[in-house]
């Protein structure tokens, strides 16, 4: 709605309510998405938007391939993912309420980087609250991560910090660490509250 794609003046998408149950899954991405930024390094603000009903397979925000974008105090209700994220950098995701989703914030098969994953309340999701799959010198900082399936994994993912989240009342797992097949190194998991999950508060293997 305003803007130009620059640093000092990003192009600003807000104040949208869009509900993508009546997307058309005939043309690509095949999904129901509310909003898809890819294959651009231009600046971007997403804020103050209610993005819901992409369903059980859908996006409610899809970021993929780009560089520069922010996602702010927004509500995604209702979708397969939140927000997804594949092969992004300098991504940072701050203060949206996601809840009554698949996953809250998941990276898909590309590996992101840069990403900042701060101040969100998640909860809810029937899988998890944040993936941190194939990410790289990112964050999860001052989340709220509650009443979902799992709260927060951190799988094939290198030079992360996770730190100050709450992450309570999860069914299973508060944080699980670990690695699958390429690799997991120089991660940092401090001063997180874990309690009150059904299974382990942190988990790693």
């Amino acid at each position: 709605v305003s803007g130009s794609g620059t640093q000092a003046s990003p192009y600003i998408i807000e104040r949208w309510t869009i509900d993508a149950s009546s997307c058309d899954t005939g043309v690509w991405p095949y999904i129901k998405v509310g909003i898809i930024i890819d294959y651009t390094s231009k600046y971007f603000v997403i804020r103050n938007c209610r993005i819901e009903n992409a369903g059980e397979y859908g996006t409610g925000i899809s970021l993929d391939f780009m560089s520069n974008g922010r996602v702010e105090n927004s509500v995604l209700t209702n979708s397969g993912s939140g927000i997804s994220l594949g092969g992004c950098s300098n991504v940072v995701l701050s203060g949206n309420m996601v809840e009554n989703c698949r996953d809250g914030v998941s990276n898909g098969s590309y590996s992101s980087d840069g990403v900042t994953i701060s101040n969100n309340i998640i909860t809810g999701c029937t899988d998890m609250g944040i993936d941190f799959h194939y990410l790289e010198n990112s964050s999860a900082s001052g989340n709220t991560v509650i009443n979902n399936s799992d709260g927060i994994e951190v799988f094939d993912a290198s030079a992360c910090t996770i730190s100050n989240n709450i992450v309570q009342g999860n069914t299973w797992t508060g944080i699980d660490v670990g690695v699958d097949m390429d690799g997991f190194e120089n991660n940092i998991i401090s001063y997180n509250d874990t309690s009150n999950n059904g299974a382990e508060g942190i988990y790693v293997t």
